[in-house]
């Protein structure tokens, strides 16, 4: 992308294009489909703060797409980068080497940062979430949550 405000429409449109392949594959199949989205910016102060806001905008249309497309489409999941980046710094996760080297802009540390939040992702996808029902020998049903409600006030201790 060409980050400046003469060229923000013409961006839109290219993220559109990318929306619609999106929609195609999502419409061809019932596999699972995870979409990763970061936001790189330059190392150069200079650069970095005249594309800052209109990175951030574009960015956030491309999200809100992505978003409608996942209330459509149970298959889709979206897996926003930028947090666990922001976490454990940008200039630890991206890497100008590796872009010219690799064609990446993530080091290797970026790229383990990748694997956790993506096999997070997906053990989440594939284990079900547990549930327990308390009886006692009686056939008694306690009532309540636990986080909401706290152990005394279930148990009535």
């Amino acid at each position: 992308f060409e980050l400046n405000p003469k060229n923000f429409n013409k961006n839109k449109k290219i993220l559109d294009k990318i929306i619609k392949l999106f929609n195609k594959r999502l419409q061809s199949t019932s596999s699972k489909i995870i979409i990763g989205v970061s936001e790189y910016l330059s190392d150069n102060n200079i650069t970095f703060s005249r594309q800052k806001k209109l990175s951030e905008q574009l960015k956030i249309y491309f999200l809100n797409k992505l978003y409608d497309l996942i209330k459509k489409n149970k298959n889709l999941f979206v897996l926003n980068l930028d947090n666990s980046f922001s976490k454990v710094g940008y200039n630890n996760c991206f890497s100008s080497r590796n872009f010219y080297l690799m064609n990446s802009r993530l080091s290797e540390f970026g790229l383990n940062v990748l694997v956790i939040e993506l096999s997070s992702l997906m053990q989440r996808l594939v284990k079900t979430n547990s549930k327990v029902l308390i009886v006692d020998c009686d056939n008694t049903l306690w009532g309540g949550v636990i986080a909401e409600d706290g152990i005394k006030k279930i148990f009535r201790l």
